[in-house]
């Protein structure tokens, strides 16, 4: 359940906010009368807030950036000991959307390992301030706990980083809470090496949308209004609720193969003639294997998302005609 006016003037911070679902948090939190802090990488990332949503927007007096990297823990620190944060919702990590980064494993454990630590360490350090921490996870952790998946370096990344959460709240009771989450899709992502901006951006070219393969295997995708308005019912029910569960999967949702979604979004698009293409160049992450939930539902904090894959993809489709700038990489 959501509590009402529960969100009103605290003071949040969100790491990671200027990724899909970061700007999500960030937007429904600014609705509900939030304070909000975004740490991002990046200087100069005011027009990207700005220019997602309206509701950030009107909010922006309520809205401040702080540039800096996860993976400095004075940076950190010095973050946490500026403002008077309540909840953090800790979304800055690396993926494998465009295959292994530069400098490889290194990369990968550096900021969603150290990072994870860094994050947690300034919150300990500020536990009196701090009701709790909500940590994005991967749906992958689950399937490599299963032996359903081949070990990675990304997802070898994510469980070390639940882990570093379970250590900080079994050792110092900080209530830290992580979602599992699968694929998240929706307006703001200019991640086109993800398939959905990818396909999107294809097809509003004219040109037929690339894969990177054939695989027939079934994935989840969640849209990422649903996935945030999760978020805030996890950090709710620590706070306030009666069952404060720690680790939470997402699985009540439609499977699609990447080829059946592609095609939806052709058929959404209206366009004729095209037809996704395999291009076999294409870095391909060996994901394979049915997921397999091993943490508490989402229903248990009464959530469930309200958003079709249908709605999800044209809501998504019609977000990105209306704003392509996004899909050029000039936001």
């Amino acid at each position: 359940m959501s509590y009402q006016n529960f969100w009103a003037e605290r003071r949040v911070l969100v790491t990671g906010a200027s990724g899909l679902l970061g700007l999500w948090i960030t937007k429904l939190l600014l609705a509900s009368g939030a304070y909000v802090s975004a740490f991002v990488k990046q200087e100069n990332r005011e027009s990207r807030f700005i220019e997602f949503d309206d509701q950030i927007r009107q909010n922006a007096t309520r809205l401040s950036i702080v540039a800096g990297r996860i993976e400095s823990k004075s940076s950190v620190i010095r973050l946490l000991e500026s403002n008077e944060h309540e909840i953090v919702f800790h979304l800055a990590a690396l993926n494998l959307n465009r295959g292994l980064p530069p400098n490889g494993a290194w990369h990968l454990f550096d900021t969603n390992v150290k990072g994870t630590y860094n994050l947690l360490e300034a919150c300990r350090l500020r536990s009196k301030e701090i009701g709790c921490l909500v940590m994005a996870s991967s749906e992958e952790v689950s399937a490599l706990a299963k032996n359903q998946i081949r070990s990675h370096p990304y997802h070898t990344s994510k469980i070390c980083a639940e882990l570093i959460c379970e250590v900080y709240r079994e050792t110092y009771g900080m209530k830290i809470a992580t979602v599992r989450l699968p694929n998240v899709y929706g307006g703001g992502d200019v991640n086109t090496a993800r398939l959905v901006p990818s396909a999107i951006q294809d097809i509003l070219l004219g040109i037929s949308p690339v894969l990177r393969n054939l695989d027939s295997t079934e994935r989840k995708f969640l849209y990422a209004e649903d996935a945030a308005r999760l978020f805030l019912l996890v950090a709710e029910n620590q706070i306030v609720g009666n069952k404060q569960h720690s680790d939470f999967h997402v699985s009540a949702l439609e499977s699609i193969s990447t080829l059946a979604l592609v095609e939806r979004l052709i058929q959404i698009s209206g366009s004729k003639g095209l037809k996704p293409v395999l291009n076999d160049e294409r870095q391909v992450v060996d994901d394979s294997g049915q997921r397999g939930p091993r943490a508490i539902e989402a229903s248990d904090v009464d959530w469930t998302p309200s958003v079709s894959l249908q709605e999800g993809l044209e809501k998504t489709f019609n977000w990105y005609k209306n704003n392509t700038p996004w899909l050029s990489g000039n936001r």
